[in-house]
């Protein structure tokens, strides 16, 4: 009898860890802008009607909003030189820019909530099995719960030593990364329509959104390593060339 319960106290821990672990899967991305949406099947779709409704606020959009065929507004040569346009062009941006940096905030705050909650749910597991431990009264089933408790400790201690010590570089990344797209598309707002349309315009600012990710805040800390290194590299010239003959 005691075999069997002790099997079924391993068996019901070790679930618990394994579905903790799976549950407490960080997210890898920001949320699509409001413009876009994902339906589960087709992936990120259009929004065309928040769509439209950003387009007419600063005067782009020709047609009604509640109609499937509205569209952008034609413009002349002189609309395309125009410095108003320019800069309604720049405010359409400039307000989806705003709206990701608030949603990119958010999943950075998510990304730490979840790392805390997920070795936070560790500790408790590891408490539940070692005050278990502290009240069976089997030798064997005192060890299989202590195992456990250590072994839920040790996931902590995973997520303390890897996830969460990465979370900082990771975010450091997100904003070295977004900064950079940032500084591409300012250098363009002092342009006319006709050498930055407004599509390039709002393709930039849905780059700059889709880079607040944990893979583009990786990979943007590793190309940073990389540059400084090499301008390390370059600033010291081999021992060849030290004079001698």
């Amino acid at each position: 009898m005691e075999q069997l319960m002790l099997g079924r106290g391993l068996i019901t821990g070790l679930v618990l860890i394994v579905v903790g672990m799976a549950g407490c899967a960080a997210p890898t991305g920001v949320d699509s802008l409001p413009y876009y949406s994902n339906d589960g099947r087709d992936g990120e779709i259009v929004n065309t009607l928040e769509l439209c409704r950003l387009y007419s606020r600063y005067g782009f959009a020709s047609g009604n909003c509640e109609d499937p065929d509205w569209g952008v507004r034609m413009f002349s040569e002189a609309d395309l030189e125009s410095v108003e346009l320019q800069s309604a062009r720049n405010e359409l941006q400039n307000a989806m820019l705003s709206v990701s940096s608030s949603m990119c905030s958010n999943f950075k705050q998510k990304l730490e909530t979840q790392s805390r909650g997920q070795l936070l749910g560790s500790e408790a597991l590891a408490l539940v099995l070692s005050a278990g431990a502290a009240f069976a009264g089997s030798e064997q089933i005192v060890k299989g719960l202590a195992a456990l408790a250590a072994a839920s400790t040790g996931y902590g201690r995973l997520i303390d030593d890897g996830y969460v010590n990465d979370l900082e570089t990771t975010q450091q990344g997100i904003e070295l990364a977004r900064t950079r797209v940032f500084r591409q598309i300012h250098s363009q707002q002092d342009r006319n329509l006709l050498e930055y349309p407004l599509s390039r315009a709002v393709n930039d600012a849905m780059r700059y959104h889709a880079v607040c990710n944990v893979s583009e805040g990786q990979s943007e800390t590793s190309r940073s390593i990389n540059e400084e290194f090499s301008e390390l590299s370059a600033g010291n010239p081999a021992d060849s060339e030290d004079g001698s003959e």
